[in-house]
Formats: structure tokens, C-alpha cells, sequence
């Protein structure tokens, strides 16, 4: 049943109830909220639902001001934000249109959601508006795993012409995304490593350079188990130092670190990945495995993977498997003809021919026992492969290609890709290798660092994946071209693997993680099932402001 009715005089009501779907959300799959919770969502008796037309305080008695004889496409407002076709979650509630004006005469906006049968209009002021967020939640819990178009119309308030956008699509996942982020912050000193359940507004300080939970000047790379238990990250005595060691700590106490980066016994690592419950950590340092107890420290043995890899390969950007039994790296040269007849050292940071491999280990033993190469560059295609991550099923890869003989670090042609897990010495693109085109926005903007969402949607049809990229961010962040900020920021875009296996492009345009501040350059927002915390008072274990610490899970509250 439709809970929105027909439009009647162009207002529309959208049931609170239909609200509390959408704020609920979180009840499901797994991160079932406390009765309290839920009674926090559920509309009390006697709320009135949230009525449409909105009229922003700022342009009153707008509606009345659109009557005016149609302008033409010459004055018309251009969409900047939303893009076009993206999928937007349903417990996301934080969105900004953003747009040009188009005629200079025009004064007030109407943006207008329409799904064909109702309109839901937002009356508002130039040119950047952030909608409410009970209003858009309530409109995305009535269009599950369905699309509107939108469009913005301008006009003088004066009677004059109503000159309208073009229209774009928006639509709306099938279920909320549930999870929790880490993310790090170039920006600050030494750099951040910021957390958020999904759906929150808020990122909280987590990891902190010269703190409790970092005594160390930096730290970066960091890798968090699935169930949310562990983090890792390496600690340096200073930005870009090669020096670093590994610091392993459980999240509910990261100020108390089971493995420590300080002292002669520190592990050195380089980058770092934990197994789904944090029981082991694995790092590579200069190309070389090692795998720890994250409890005790201990060295696990997994056997001799040097001994698997091509003579002069190396191993980096590592990350373990949902079930524990493969390890997805970046398979690269760590030796490279220096142009004039001798040879150079690669750093594992910044490896140029990258392809992707899997490490198999035995389920009854953990050793390793062979080296799968899952996707090799071809000299058609011309591109190298780093930073793999793994899908929920184990099924797929999100992988980054960069022109061969171009540093992973920072790559400017970075652009994402979808490969199969189940097949080797793939090449790209293929019948089991998709290029994400609408997910990247091109082949300029350094789409790199993916990390998958541990849950998927529709009976695994739907994924979810985050990457940074210095697309632009609407008319806010200009990122590209000669004057550009060119400042990383975090996306996030679904895959919809029906269209992979129609040979299309699976993914969608990506959404801008509105968490997070664009004055800053941030990575890496690494997924777990669950944000977890305490009630001590611990400044380095809280949840954030607009959450609530419930049964040891950061949960976000309603807007």
C-alpha cells in the first residue's frame, strides 16, 4: 500500500510512521536496537506526519510565486548535487542539493521529488540547501529500492517566468545501510582516524596522534576487524616516516594497546589487515608477511609465503577475507630497471605494476598453500591493480586500476573496477572484470582506496562501496582543473551485480559521505558490522554527539 496519498492542491502528508521505518532501520540484520530504541523511532500518538509542500522560512508564501509563464532553458537553474542516478540509503538522512541559478532574476527555488503519482516540493532559498532531514527520510522509507526525478525551478517571486532544470534521477537503496566507518584524516596533525555508525552526522576522534591511543606522532593504514572488536593501524615517529610499527588495541579500550608500538620489541609494519574477529592481525612490511595473536602478540606461523610468490614479486595493501581462509594483496616488483642499465628499489606504498592475488590458507591449519594471481595487466588494457577489497560473499573484488609504470600513491588515472574472486589471470575489462565508469566519474579524479560494506541488499544483488576521490563535491568543493582543491574525499556508490552479469556497468553514481568536512583530505573508510563503546567516560571510546551509547554499540539517534 502506498503511504503517501495523491497529491491534493499540491500538499502532500508522509506518514511519521513512515518516518519510523526509516529511523528504525537499525533494528535489522543484526544491529537490533534495545526496546528503548526502538520507542525513541516509533511515532507517538498524536504526530502529525511531515506535510509537504516545505516552505523554508526564508522565501514565505513561495508556492503562490510559481505561476508565472515558463522560462526558457537559457535561464534554467543546473543541478550540481545530487548526481545524477545515484543511490542514496534510506537511514541517511543528510542531504544538499546544490545548483547554479541560472537567470539572474531568480530568487526562489522549488526543488521537486516526483515518483510519477505524488510531488513532494521544498520551497527554498539560493543555491545550496540542506533538506530537512525528516522530510527526505520519510520520502526514501516510501520508496524502498525505488527512483523519483528531481528537478530545481527558479523564479523572480514576482510573477515572473518559472524557469525549471533539467531532471535527474534519485533513487533509494532497498534497505538502511547498516556498519560502522573509520576513516582517516590527513588534515589534522599527524593525521586522524575518525569513526561514525552509519546514518550519524557526526565522526568522532578515535585514534589520536600524541594520545593514549597513539603515543606516536602519526599513524595511518589502519585496518579494523569486521565484528568491530579490533583495530590496527602502523605508528611513526613522523609524517611519511618508513619506520613505522604496528599497534594493535580492542575498540572498546583503545587507549590500552595489546600490541604496542613502542619499544624494541615493536613489530615493524607497513600496512596491516585483521581477520573478521580481530583474533589476528597481518602485516607486510617491505613485501613481507607476518601474522600476530592480537591478544598476546605471538608470531603465528602460516608458512613460508615467500617461498609462493614469482621470483622478484613482492606483497602489499593486504586485506583478509570474510571467512579467514584467503588474503586478497597487491602483487608487485620490488626491483625496477632505473633507465640507465641498473635496477631500483619500489616502495611497498608506492608499488607500478601492480597485479591482484590471493594468499589460500588451509581452514584446519591457517598455513598458506598457494598463490592465486586473480587479475594480471594485459598490454591491451594498460593497467596495473592495487588496493583490493572484498565483498561480503567472498565472490568479488573492488579493485583500482592505474596506468602501468604509475605509482599507486595518489594516482591521478585511478578509477575503480569489479573483478570476480572465483576466477584467475583475469584481464580487464572482461566477461568477469567490469570497469565501475558511473561509480569513478571518470578516469582523472584518483577514485582509489575501496573499501565494501560487510552487508549486502536484495539477496546479495546490492553492494555498497566507499572510496576516496577528488571528484567534485557540488558547487562546494571545486576539486578539478587548473585552480582545483584537488582534496581527497570519501563517496560512497552502490554496486548492482544484476547488471554484471549482463555485462554492464554495475555500479551507480556515488553519494558525498556528508559526515565528513571538505575542508579535509580523508581515506580509507574501512566498514565494520558494529561501532562499539562504553559508559566509563573514556574521551577516546565515546560515541558521538547525535548517538547514544546502547549495550555497548554506538547507535544514532533520530533528527
Amino acid at each position: 500500500m502506498n503511504i503517501f496519498p495523491r497529491l491534493r492542491d499540491r500538499a502532500t502528508s508522509v506518514s511519521g510512521a513512515a518516518l519510523a521505518v526509516a529511523l528504525a532501520g537499525v533494528a535489522a540484520a543484526g544491529g537490533a536496537c534495545s526496546p528503548r530504541r526502538e520507542a525513541i523511532a516509533i511515532e507517538p500518538p498524536g504526530t502529525r506526519p511531515f506535510s509537504f509542500p516545505y516552505v523554508d522560512s526564508a522565501v514565505p508564501g513561495a508556492p503562490a510565486m510559481f505561476n508565472g509563464p515558463a522560462g526558457t532553458a537559457a535561464g534554467a537553474p543546473n543541478i550540481a548535487y545530487p548526481l545524477d542516478g545515484a543511490m542514496h540509503p534510506l537511514n541517511l538522512g543528510a542531504v544538499t542539493f546544490q545548483w547554479t541559478r541560472g537567470d539572474a532574476a531568480s530568487q526562489v527555488f522549488r526543488i521537486r521529488l516526483d515518483d510519477g503519482a505524488s510531488q513532494y516540493d521544498f520551497y527554498v532559498p539560493c543555491c545550496a540547501y540542506t533538506l530537512p532531514a525528516a522530510g527526505w527520510l520519510a520520502v526514501a522509507s516510501a520508496h524502498r529500492d525505488g527512483q523519483l526525478t528531481a528537478t530545481i525551478a527558479g523564479t523572480d517571486g514576482l510573477g515572473g517566468p518559472v524557469y525549471q532544470s533539467n531532471a535527474i534521477t534519485v533513487r533509494f537503496s532497498p534497505e538502511p545501510v547498516l556498519g560502522g566507518l573509520y576513516y582517516w584524516t590527513a588534515a589534522d596533525i599527524g593525521g586522524t582516524t575518525y569513526r561514525l555508525p552509519f546514518g550519524a552526522a557526526t565522526a568522532t576522534p578515535f585514534i589520536v596522534p600524541k594520545s593514549p591511543t597513539d603515543p606516536l606522532p602519526c599513524g595511518g593504514c589502519h585496518s579494523v576487524s569486521r565484528d568491530g572488536a579490533m583495530i590496527s593501524f602502523a605508528a611513526t615517529p613522523d609524517q611519511g616516516s618508513s619506520a613505522a610499527t604496528l599497534s594493535v588495541a580492542a575498540t572498546h579500550t583503545p587507549e590500552q594497546a595489546s600490541i604496542s608500538p613502542i619499544g624494541a620489541m615493536a613489530p615493524k609494519a607497513r600496512f596491516t589487515a585483521l581477520d573478521s574477529d580481530g583474533s589476528r592481525v597481518l602485516i607486510t612490511t617491505f613485501g613481507e608477511v607476518q601474522v600476530f595473536e592480537t591478544a598476546t602478540g605471538k608470531a603465528v606461523d602460516i608458512g613460508a609465503v615467500a617461498g609462493l610468490l614469482p621470483s622478484g614479486k613482492l606483497v602489499t595493501h593486504p586485506e583478509w577475507s570474510p571467512g579467514g581462509h584467503r588474503v586478497a594483496f597487491t602483487l608487485y616488483s620490488g626491483m625496477l630497471p632505473d633507465g640507465s642499465g641498473g635496477m631500483r628499489s619500489v616502495a611497498d606504498t608506492r608499488p607500478e605494476d601492480g597485479e591482484i592475488a590471493t594468499l589460500e590458507l588451509d581452514p584446519q591449519t591457517g598455513k598458506a598453500t598457494a598463490l592465486r594471481r586473480i587479475v594480471v595487466t594485459s598490454a591491451a588494457d594498460g593497467l596495473a591493480h592495487y588496493y583490493p577489497t572484498w565483498s561480503p560473499d567472498e565472490h568479488w573484488l573492488v579493485i583500482v586500476g592505474v596506468p602501468n609504470g604509475t605509482s599507486a600513491y595518489n594516482a591521478s588515472k585511478a578509477r575503480l573496477r569489479l573483478a570476480s574472486a572465483d576466477a584467475d589471470l583475469q584481464t580487464c575489462p572482461g566477461p568477469t572484470c567490469f570497469d565501475l565508469a558511473r561509480a569513478s566519474q571518470g578516469t582523472d579524479v584518483s577514485s582509489t582506496w575501496p573499501k565494501l560494506s560487510p552487508n549486502a541488499q536484495s539477496d546479495g544483488r546490492i553492494l555498497f562501496v566507499t572510496f576516496s576521490s577528488k571528484m567534485d563535491y557540488g558547487t562546494y568543493l571545486k576539486n578539478t582543473g587548473a585552480s582545483g582543491a584537488q582534496r581527497a574525499q570519501l563517496w560512497m556508490a552502490a554496486i548492482d551485480l544484476g547488471l554484471a552479469r549482463a555485462g554492464a556497468d554495475p555500479s551507480l553514481a556515488p553519494i558525498w559521505l556528508p559526515f565528513q568536512n571538505f575542508t579535509q583530505t580523508n581515506h580509507l573508510a574501512f566498514w565494520t558490522t558494529v561501532v562499539t563503546c562504553t559508559s566509563t567516560g573514556s574521551p577516546f571510546d565515546s560515541c558521538g554527539s547525535d548517538q547514544i551509547c546502547d549495550n555497548g554499540v554506538c547507535r544514532p539517534l533520530p533528527p
